[in-house]
């Protein structure tokens, strides 16, 4: 087998190259797909499926319940999921406040990300919320407009804001991750072998992918620290009431976006 790569832009840009994959273009590609294509891709923002790097790589690798799902999403477009490409776990980085419970959220304005459920989950966590852009996202913490970022890793906040931040709780609500995917197409007209070599390297790199994941989101923790930011991880006791709330109200206004079939299956599987 011989592979021809084709990196960040040179095929065009993100859509433009989705298109192209989901056209049989490109075979094989690590997404961060749109849900302009499918609003059941959504489901990739689910807020407290996995709450742990070793729940996360059971839950997304082949076999795994969270792999089962994506995979009920991305056949119907011609598209197989092999697994993740993770980049961490969210939180809400703020300056001058921060809240390590429901109660402290309230009154503190964070900006997500323009996608739902991204406001919902946040709201329901007990913060207010903008829904900003990126690129306007410093100048809205410079100026007060909010007090801070949430739905991010720790790198973003430290690497861009850590000037105008305080603090970083690492909340978990989110698991940030690309996925690795393959057009099915391409796969079908693959030899047996061939095909399980693509799955069990898939396996492969994913793992290594969690481990210098897991390693780089840590050294940006330090880097934050070193900095001045305050770092927070909540233990189970502090998020075992943030889950089951946000669960509660977030997962049922999915089910209309994602359908009854995948939300079911996460109230399922999750643990």
């Amino acid at each position: 087998m011989k592979a021809q790569f084709f990196y960040q832009n040179e095929l065009g840009g993100q859509l433009e190259v989705f298109d192209l994959f989901v056209a049989g273009e490109v075979d094989m590609m690590i997404s961060w797909p749109s849900t302009s294509y499918d609003k059941r891709i959504g489901v990739l923002n689910t807020p407290y499926i996995v709450t742990s790097w070793e729940e996360a790589f059971e839950a997304y690798k082949p076999g795994g319940w969270v792999n089962e799902t994506l995979n009920v999403v991305f056949n119907d477009l011609g598209l197989s999921y092999y697994g993740a490409w993770p980049e961490g776990f969210s939180g809400v980085a703020t300056r001058s406040s921060y809240a390590l419970d429901l109660a402290g959220a309230d009154g503190v304005k964070v900006r997500t990300p323009p996608l739902f459920p991204f406001p919902q989950i946040l709201q329901s966590m007990g913060y207010q919320t903008a829904s900003i852009d990126w690129g306007e996202v410093y100048t809205s913490i410079q100026t007060g407009v909010v007090d801070g970022d949430a739905g991010n890793v720790i790198y973003w906040n430290y690497e861009y804001f850590r000037d105008v931040l305080d603090y970083y709780v690492r909340t978990k609500h989110t698991f940030v991750t690309g996925n690795l995917l393959a057009n099915s197409e391409t796969v079908a007209e693959l030899t047996g072998a061939q095909q399980a070599l693509v799955e069990s390297t898939a396996i492969e790199i994913m793992a290594a992918r969690f481990e210098s994941a897991r390693a780089e989101d840590q050294k940006y923790v330090d880097l934050a620290v070193k900095s001045g930011m305050q770092y927070f991880e909540l233990d189970d006791t502090q998020l075992s009431p943030v889950i089951a709330k946000v669960r509660a109200e977030v997962w049922p206004q999915m089910e209309p976006e994602v359908g009854a079939e995948i939300m079911n299956l996460i109230r399922e599987r999750a643990k």
